[in-house]
């Protein structure tokens, strides 16, 4: 089941005691700043989940990118990869796709180049890359770039 998730709790343990997604979804910049975290928590992102069994086994939020497109990131905890992250991506891009506003046709999303494996997990939804951005992340201590990916919103 997918629904929109307003807990605020809810989405602060599911994001932040999960050490491994946690440091995935955000840079060495971002770790230092404690408004990294309560920017996840603003009303300009809306959060959906992905229940199974009333487990939220996968969380995706939405921002506004720019007039005619919507930033989406998915966070699937390890522990759930293996069995859910497929029809958990599914099921959660269907429902943007069917539930935005019309105005909005495009989504977009932004992947560290080091995790190769989100990359093509993207590209097996229909996120086609439009760009990078060199040396962007500090992640690890280290720099690299930043994928730009981008998807046409298909409504039924």
């Amino acid at each position: 089941m997918v629904r929109v998730v307003k807990n605020k709790e809810l989405i602060k343990s599911f994001i932040y005691d999960d050490k491994e997604l946690f440091d995935r979804i955000t840079d060495d910049y971002d770790k230092t700043k404690i408004k990294t975290r309560e920017s996840f928590m603003t009303n300009k992102v809306l959060w959906i989940g992905f229940f199974d069994k009333g487990i939220c086994k996968a969380l995706a939020y939405l921002s506004k990118g720019t007039q005619k497109a919507l930033n989406v990131h998915i966070n699937i905890p390890k522990k759930y990869r293996t069995y859910t992250a497929y029809r958990a991506s599914k099921k959660l891009l269907e429902y943007v796709e069917k539930n935005i506003k019309s105005c909005y046709n495009k989504l977009n999303t932004q992947i560290p180049s080091i995790y190769p494996n989100v990359i093509r997990w993207a590209e097996k939804f229909g996120f086609k890359k439009y760009g990078i951005d060199k040396g962007v992340c500090l992640i690890n201590n280290e720099l690299c770039d930043r994928i730009l990916m981008s998807k046409k919103i298909v409504r039924s």
